[in-house]
Order: structure tokens, then C-alpha cells, then sequence
């Protein structure tokens, strides 16, 4: 009995240690990581995005692993697929726009 009380005092904390940086580090960024992809998997022509640069846009087309962004009248960026941070389309209101592009737009002069 000792015995076992022994490697249970010597063990418990590395096995605490490995409960603690599974729960509180590795899994919350392995579901940051599968929201993520699918968000980037999920984006189509039209969306209004940002990028991680703070460039806001809208899709022009999608070719593999570049995105041709529109983000003003005539001026047509290239960026990497995993250069989008957000996709500001999903969530959008009855009027098809989101709080937050909404106040962005308005900040930048571009509402209509």
C-alpha cells in the first residue's frame, strides 16, 4: 500500500499538470483551429471580409489559396486565404449587413 501511495504522490502532479494543459490550452486552440478552417472553407464570392492586416473587402474570386478581394471602386487586391481573419457576412441582419461591418463602413465614410 505504501507502495502505491508512494507513486501517487510522486505522479499526481504531472498527471494534474497534463489535465490542466490539455483542458486549458490544448483543446481550446485545436476548436479555435477547426472553427477557423471551416470559416476559411466556407467562404464564396461575395462575402465581405477583413483581413488580418485590418483590410476590409469583398470577393471577387476565389482561385486555391489566393482571393481577390475588392476594396474600393476599381482597386482589386490579391491575398492569401489565410490572410482572412473574418468573414463580417455571416450573421447578418435583415438588412443584410452586420453590426460590425455596419460601423466600420460608417467610420470609413463608405455607408450608403
Amino acid at each position: 500500500m505504501d507502495t502505491v501511495l508512494n507513486y501517487l504522490i510522486t505522479y499526481a502532479p504531472a498527471i494534474g499538470m497534463a489535465f490542466i494543459f490539455y483542458f486549458l490550452v490544448y483543446r481550446p486552440g485545436k476548436n479555435e483551429e477547426s472553427r477557423r478552417k471551416k470559416m476559411l472553407s466556407g467562404l464564396h464570392k461575395g462575402n465581405r471580409v477583413v483581413t488580418i492586416g485590418g483590410i476590409f473587402g469583398e470577393i471577387q474570386d476565389i482561385k486555391d489559396n489566393v482571393i481577390s478581394l475588392k476594396i474600393a471602386d476599381k482597386v482589386i487586391i490579391q491575398v492569401s486565404r489565410a490572410a482572412i481573419q473574418k468573414n463580417l457576412s455571416q450573421g447578418k441582419d435583415e438588412l443584410g449587413m452586420n453590426d460590425e461591418l455596419r460601423l466600420n463602413e460608417k467610420e470609413a465614410g463608405l455607408d450608403k
